[in-house]
Parts: structure tokens; C-alpha cells; sequence
């Protein structure tokens, strides 16, 4: 072969294009309550318990009850994002963009309604007539006591079940769906747990399957960080504490006011393409008894 072959090398380009590694779907959408309606401010009415009274007296008048009424009000957050592909742009390249774009985006507002989702759950619920009052998480619905030096355990699990069993949220004959969202940190270290990856306590072959989707009536979902830093944490994290979150489908309520909705516009005076993506959604925690707050360490 001439020693002149090298001027005939060439460089081929595979077509289509890899998105890097992030996360793609929402792991909240099913595990709350849904709506879609319209206005400022939505309000979702809601009425508590009652006493019935003893009756001592015959021909007695029937005592009258008032019941308790509350609700819980959700605002709207709004999102979006764009990005241009110039015409021209389009000729230089094997591989149009457009399709990798909008996925992308996609992808960014899953993320986005994860962590409102989260932060509704652990944070300060709007409450009253015209949503004035604050309302946040009780410690009586967080699992610590000074036990943060300890990463999730079965016993930590077990007793963020048992607040809610206190409450009267999981009854017999009537189970709640249980949603818990944890880190793959937190995943490996249950999955080490005897009582978890044994099967003569557990007919789940976790080792098997590569970790936890639901034990203890329980169904896990990963959230790990996006981004190694406070604007990616996907669950609260304070450089030692972890805060994973624990909650009742019927505790944490979700409204659309758009649910998430992709755009691809043609720019005549700029003569590009603009692809983008939006939302408007809210989130409530509904009531406080139906979330539970666990703390564990991660290092």
C-alpha cells in the first residue's frame, strides 16, 4: 500500500445523538392526588372529626356537633425554557437536534415537579379562609429522635409506618398506598439490612433485582441529586443529614394548571428554529398526618 494512503483518511461521524446521563421521568407522577383546575388560587375544602355524645336522658334533645372545616390552598409555579437552532446551523451538521432538545426539556420538568412535589411535602402548607396561615411539618411527624448519626434503617421505617398508623391513616381492611423517596445511598444501605435482603423474612430477592421497590407495604422511588450542589438536591441534604420523606398518596395533592407541554416555532426575523418546553403546576401538603419526615445520615 502507497505510503500516500493517509491523504485518502477519513473521519466518520455516527449519525443520532446521545443525551448524557440525567434524570428523564417524574418518579411523583400516580403517588398523589391530582387536579386540574383554573384560577389565582385553588382551594381544596376539607372537614375533621367529630365526637358523638352519649345519650343519658330520655326524650332528651338531640345535641348539636359543629363540625371542624379547613383548607389547604396551592399556587401556581410557572416554568419554561427555550433554546434556538439556527437554519444555517442546520446545514453544518449531520444530526438535527430538535428531537434531543425537546427530550431534554422534558426531562428538566419532571425534574422540576419531583422536587416541588418534595419540597410541598416537607415544607409550610397554606391554610385558612384566604390561605393566610402557615402550617408546617409537627415534629411529631419526623423520625430522628438524636438518631441521625444512623443511616434508614428497618426500625426508622417502621416507625415512620407506625406514625401514620397512629393517625388512623392506614386502617385494617383499608390500606393506604405508601410512597417513600429515598437516594440510591440509602437504597444500598437498606438492601444490607438482614431482615431486608434475607429471604426467610422477605420473599423479595433484593440482591437479585438490584434494590428496594416496595417492602413493608411500602413503595420506594429513587430521587438522587441532579447536580452535586444545593441547587441540585433532589432531597434536602445538609452535608451530613439526609432528609427522605415518607407519604400517603392522599396527603400530598398536585394541581395542573398546565400540565407539561413542548414547542418547536418557526422565527422568521431570525430565521431559526425555537424549541422549548412549559408548565404551571402547584403542589400542598393536605394534611400533616399523612406525611412523614425521616432524617438519616449520609457521609
Amino acid at each position: 500500500m502507497s505510503q500516500e494512503i493517509a491523504t485518502h483518511f477519513a473521519q466518520v461521524y455516527n449519525t443520532g445523538i446521545d443525551l448524557l446521563s440525567q434524570q428523564m421521568l417524574s418518579e411523583t407522577d400516580g403517588t398523589m392526588l391530582v387536579s386540574n383546575d383554573r384560577g389565582e388560587r385553588i382551594y381544596k375544602d376539607q372537614i375533621g372529626s367529630v365526637r358523638a355524645q352519649e345519650k343519658t336522658t330520655r326524650f332528651d334533645d338531640v345535641p348539636i356537633v359543629g363540625h371542624p372545616h379547613s383548607r389547604r390552598a396551592i399556587d401556581p409555579r410557572d416554568f419554561w425554557l427555550r433554546d434556538s437552532i439556527d437554519s444555517f446551523d442546520k446545514l453544518k451538521v449531520l444530526n438535527d437536534p430538535t428531537n434531543e432538545y425537546a427530550m431534554s426539556q422534558a426531562a428538566a420538568l419532571a425534574r422540576e415537579a419531583d422536587l416541588l412535589a418534595v419540597l410541598a411535602a416537607l415544607g409550610t402548607a397554606k391554610t385558612g379562609k384566604a390561605g393566610a396561615t402557615d402550617v408546617t411539618l409537627p415534629a411529631g411527624q419526623i423520625v430522628d429522635s438524636g438518631t441521625t448519626t444512623v443511616g434508614f434503617t428497618l426500625a426508622k421505617l417502621k416507625q415512620a409506618v407506625r406514625f401514620l398508623k397512629n393517625k388512623h391513616v392506614i386502617r385494617k381492611g383499608m390500606p393506604a398506598e405508601l410512597h417513600c423517596y429515598w437516594t440510591s445511598f440509602q437504597e444500598d444501605e437498606f438492601s444490607n439490612t438482614t431482615e431486608v435482603k434475607s429471604i426467610d423474612y422477605n420473599t423479595q430477592r433484593v440482591l437479585v433485582q438490584g434494590g428496594v421497590d416496595e417492602f413493608y407495604k411500602v413503595n420506594f422511588h429513587l430521587l438522587d441529586d441532579y447536580e452535586d450542589n444545593a441547587a441540585g438536591r433532589m432531597l434536602p441534604y445538609d452535608g451530613s443529614t439526609r432528609q427522605c420523606v415518607l407519604w400517603a398518596k392522599t396527603g400530598v395533592r398536585r394541581n395542573w394548571w398546565l400540565r407539561p407541554q413542548g414547542f418547536v416555532d418557526w422565527l422568521p426575523e431570525k430565521q431559526s428554529f425555537q424549541v422549548g418546553a412549559k408548565m404551571s403546576v402547584g403542589h400542598s401538603r393536605m394534611e400533616e398526618v399523612k406525611v412523614v419526615r425521616i432524617d438519616v445520615a449520609e457521609n
